[in-house]
């Protein structure tokens, strides 16, 4: 099933059910306790989005700060934008969504299985790539450049350079600051 598809079902389906669920929970406790539930959480969501969310911002800072590459921050901070947006959206099934995003000790499981899907899609379309000779170019003008503006399209292949493929000869200059 293609994204298009899954995110045309997403969005038909999710309002019939939140409906199907805020119809009885209206009939339960009544019309102004239920308008004033979806405003509550929609306010609290608001407020605990925006905590979380620099909570995640700071994690960020402190791991670039660090030298180290923020993955899992930036995934923390994708995840509690969507709790976000699921808690201002009206509905009973998405506010327990939401609110359950933004618990930290939730969202470390789900977004151990967001990596891992992650990387198997990844996986699956760097073999995709290597099956199809993706980057395998015949000898002639660069892909990139078909009419040899670059100065480097001289009608030798990658394959065929004698550095070998995309190799570049050159020094390594060091432009480090001196202390």
């Amino acid at each position: 099933m293609s994204i298009v598809a899954r995110l045309l079902l997403l969005f038909t389906l999710m309002p019939i059910v939140e409906i199907s669920l805020l119809i009885p929970l209206h009939g339960a406790i009544g019309t102004p306790a239920t308008i004033g539930m979806i405003c509550c959480t929609a306010i609290s969501g608001t407020i605990l989005t925006r905590w979380q969310g620099t909570e995640a911002l700071a994690r960020i800072k402190e791991t670039l700060g660090k030298g180290g590459l923020p993955g899992e921050e930036i995934l923390d901070g994708v995840l509690v934008l969507l709790a976000g947006a699921m808690l201002i959206t009206p509905g009973v099934l998405t506010d327990v969504f939401g609110l359950s995003m933004l618990l930290p000790f939730v969202r470390r499981p789900v977004r151990a299985y967001v990596k891992k899907r992650s990387m198997k899609w990844l996986d699956g379309k760097a073999q995709t790539y290597i099956a199809t000779d993706a980057g395998h170019y015949p000898s002639g003008p660069s892909p990139y450049d078909p009419v040899g503006m670059d100065g480097f399209s001289d009608g030798v292949s990658f394959e065929s350079a004698p550095m070998g493929r995309g190799a570049v000869d050159g020094d390594v200059i060091d432009i480090t600051p001196e202390s």
